[in-house]
């Protein structure tokens, strides 16, 4: 072999292995940031249109998803059967303005990605089964919650009741709150136009 055409192997073997070492820190080092970027429209739409667990306080369901409407791009809807009087606590899951609260919190069980729940998804993958989100169950006391609500009526702030001996949050309410449904619509063109709630954040007392 005359010495350019061996050149030109060397260096065709050099940038084939910078691909290699490029594909690989990919792969293996950014995959999750690149998958937790909010400009990765991929994922988002995957995660939004995804089957994800419910939030609930005993039998009370706090947040749940539904089959989209008609024509819509998703194939599930995200809504909050109890409005504002848990708003506090469940956040909200929103195309445009990403999760808080517990919609954060517990992202990775209620989307069904979290490693603790590598075996579930397993069992789906072999038995053919749509992968589903994971059910959070809260330590809100609907009693203590709707009582809390009462108490604090029309007057802005915010009421926390807790376990004394756990630390459990067993009823947490902020006035004036925000129905969550209203923001995980899936009609997103009009997504813009609605208004932020944490423009909105209560004074305690």
């Amino acid at each position: 072999m005359n010495t350019p055409i061996r050149r030109i192997a060397v260096l065709a073997m050099v940038l084939f292995a910078a691909l290699l070492l490029n594909v690989s820190q990919i792969v293996i080092v950014q995959q999750d940031s690149l998958n937790a970027n909010p400009q990765n429209r991929r994922v988002r739409d995957e995660q939004f249109g995804g089957h994800r667990g419910s939030i609930v306080a005993g039998k009370t369901t706090l947040a749940v998803s539904n089959p989209a409407p008609q024509g819509s791009q998703f194939g599930y809807q995200r809504s909050y059967p109890q409005g504002e009087l848990y708003a506090p606590i469940t956040g909200y899951f929103s195309y445009d303005r990403g999760t808080t609260a517990l919609e954060r919190a517990y992202n990775g069980e209620l989307a069904g990605t979290s490693n603790s729940l590598f075996v579930r998804r397993l069992v789906d993958i072999l038995t053919g089964r749509s992968p589903q989100g994971a059910t959070v169950e809260t330590t809100i006391d609907p009693k203590a919650q709707q009582a809390a609500a009462q108490a604090l009526g029309h007057q802005q702030g915010a009421v926390v009741a807790l376990d004394a001996q756990t630390g459990a949050v067993l009823a947490m309410v902020s006035s004036p709150s925000y129905d969550p449904t209203s923001l995980s619509g899936t009609d997103i063109k009009g997504a813009g136009t609605r208004t932020d709630p944490s423009s909105r954040t209560p004074t305690s007392r």
